[in-house]
């Protein structure tokens, strides 16, 4: 009998903004509106679009292109589950469904703010963080600045208001 092989291996980015989960979840459909919104949220973000349904409907479609660790990625997202203002889970759509189980965003009511923990679930555990640590080294890195820019955002932009 051996140890335990953990299957999967989760990135998480968790940042504390000073604002009600209303504030995030709005942000983040304006965010996935259109290309130009997208852009606004991370200097990588290319385009995105919706390719069925919108704003964050189970069984909405995304579709968006971003620079990642060098190298440009048409992504699909398929959402899973949506709770406005609370939690918005999503499934990588094939070819990354591979690697890249799916991820989330959580919104949690803190006495500072919101804290908003963005997480992304890849197969293969520790073997996958092994061979492709500088792949997810830089996914850790684009999530806490995407972390920081909605955050930034926010308090700059949202709350000014």
């Amino acid at each position: 009998m051996g140890y335990p092989v953990k299957k999967y291996y989760t990135l998480t980015d968790r940042i504390v903004i000073d604002c009600l989960p209303d504030k995030i979840f709005d942000t983040l459909v304006f965010f996935f509106q259109d290309r130009e919104n997208y852009k606004l949220w991370h200097k990588n973000h290319i385009s995105c679009h919706w390719k069925k349904g919108k704003d964050f409907s189970p069984g909405s479609v995304l579709i968006a292109e971003e620079n990642l660790h060098g190298t440009l990625h048409k992504l699909g997202f398929t959402i899973t589950s949506c709770r406005q203002n609370s939690m918005l889970e999503y499934r990588m759509l094939f070819p990354f469904s591979l690697i890249c189980r799916g991820g989330s965003f959580e919104m949690i009511p803190k006495d500072d703010g919101t804290e908003l923990v963005a997480c992304l679930s890849f197969r293969g555990g520790v073997l996958l963080k092994r061979l492709f640590r500088k792949n997810i080294e830089s996914l850790r890195t684009h999530m806490k600045e995407e972390g920081q820019n909605i955050k930034l955002f926010i308090e700059k932009t949202i709350n000014k208001a």
